[in-house]
């Protein structure tokens, strides 16, 4: 068992970091606050920020990063063992996982800071998290000699992921929470 660089405690420490000062500053006081009642300052006062059941996009967010980042080093270790006729293939799912790499960072920032687009563009980034493993097996099956079978077999883990997604799509759709807290 080897000794952990510095890029390994990087990883492991920045997305728990992150996830804390969402926390933190999901529960700062804020200088005044809306209540059901009229703004009286009594009564229940409406959910808002990064917490509750958010709190569980928020870590899906960065550990989704995370994921998609060690996807484009795996293709990128992929790359060298293929002969250099199926380059292209590897290059093309690099292309893909990049371009969706930059969108859910986008999508983060978004969130951070608290933005009313971030519901659509997370549901955006949901729907293409779906379709891209499809659209990268379909490339693969049909321009190369590799067998359907494993394909089809990986693109089981799409139908979970499809699950999830419509779920919580529906609580980006009716929270009162992403409501309240998406509105700049």
């Amino acid at each position: 068992m080897g000794s952990f660089s510095v890029w390994h405690w990087v990883i492991v420490l920045v997305p728990i970091a992150i996830v804390i000062y969402a926390v933190v500053r999901s529960r700062r006081p804020k200088a005044a606050v809306a209540t059901a009642d009229g703004g009286t300052g009594t009564g229940y006062v409406e959910p808002r920020g990064l917490g509750g059941w958010l709190i569980l996009i928020v870590i899906g967010q960065i550990v989704g990063a995370l994921r998609v980042l060690k996807a484009i080093i795996d293709d990128l270790d992929v790359y060298n063992q293929l002969p250099k006729n199926l380059h292209w293939v590897v290059t093309f799912e690099l292309v893909l996982n990049a371009a969706f790499l930059a969108f859910v960072v986008y999508v983060t920032t978004i969130m951070f800071r608290e933005l009313r687009s971030f519901p659509r563009l997370w549901i955006a980034q949901a729907v293409a998290a779906i379709l891209l493993p499809l659209i990268d097996a379909f490339v693969v099956v049909s321009a190369t000699s590799v067998p359907a079978g494993p394909v089809l077999t990986q693109l089981g883990q799409v139908i979970p992921m499809a699950i999830a997604a419509g779920i919580w799509t529906w609580y980006m759709l009716v929270s009162k929470r992403v409501r309240n807290t998406f509105i700049k």
